[in-house]
């Protein structure tokens, strides 16, 4: 039985063990992380929350446009100081959601080169597919000249 006494005697190995096996336990989450279930996972996580951010990019514009819409046909009893805010919104909004495609194509990339790397390709299309990554049709990820 575990009492006091050998709690006494035996805490230097008691408080090592502990250590131990939290340092193990580290070791365990660190090398799974670096494998490629791992890796995979990360990356997929990183290309859902991009998505995710693109998607209420998207929305944000098209909520700015229908905005800057309404206020235009009513701009005879609209402030043009109104009018001119709201389009800077939409404009804004607009290089928000240029941003957010390149993140996108850069977390797709990611992605891809996961899948083609370290998984046999009788697993490619299939596992393209179960992530929702697109067919690759552009070789650069993300254009400068906003091509």
């Amino acid at each position: 039985m575990i009492d006091e006494a050998w709690i006494r005697d035996y805490w230097a190995p008691l408080a090592a063990s502990v250590i131990v096996g939290g340092v193990v336990f580290y070791l365990l989450c660190r090398a799974w992380a670096g494998s490629r279930r791992g890796r995979l996972r990360r990356c997929a996580k990183d290309y859902r929350d991009t998505r995710r951010l693109f998607v209420t990019a998207e929305r944000e514009l098209e909520r700015a446009a229908r905005q800057v819409t309404k206020l235009e046909q009513r701009a005879d009893a609209v402030a043009p100081r109104r009018l001119d805010e709201a389009r800077d919104v939409r404009t804004d909004a607009h290089r928000l959601c240029e941003i957010r495609t390149d993140q996108l194509k850069v977390a797709e990339n990611h992605l891809r080169r996961i899948i083609l790397e370290e998984y046999p390709p009788s697993r490619h299309s299939s596992m393209l597919r179960r992530y929702g990554v697109p067919e690759h049709t552009d070789a650069r990820p993300f254009s400068f000249d906003g091509g």
